[in-house]
């Protein structure tokens, strides 16, 4: 079944592909080839020299060089969860034995 469109929409071509729901194989088709055609664009103008060393070098231009990684690995190191563990000691006599002295604590039961 293909779904109706507004007015001044026509199937197969990518201004459609976001109205088309569930959308038909001519607005998929039109929509991926125009996908293809910017990426293929993008690597045609080629990464600025001044995205080297900046985490964008990594994430949208795909560069693997030492720079860019050591550049995104620093962006993200703020954002790893670092679990701490607590101390035993101060663990209420009632959560012994239990669910929460094992999850939280890390006591086994």
């Amino acid at each position: 079944m293909i779904p109706d469109l507004p007015d001044g929409y026509q199937h197969g071509t990518t201004r459609a592909y976001r109205m088309c729901r569930p959308a038909c194989e001519a607005c998929k088709a039109a929509n991926t080839a125009a996908a293809a055609e910017r990426r293929a664009a993008k690597l045609a103008r080629g990464m600025p020299e001044d995205a080297h060393g900046k985490p964008s070098g990594y994430t949208f231009w795909s560069c693997r060089c030492k720079r860019c990684k050591k550049a995104y690995r620093a962006s993200t190191a703020g954002r790893k969860r670092v679990k701490t563990v607590p101390d035993l000691a101060q663990m209420p006599e009632l959560e012994h034995g239990t669910s929460r002295g094992y999850n939280h604590w890390g006591v086994q039961v």
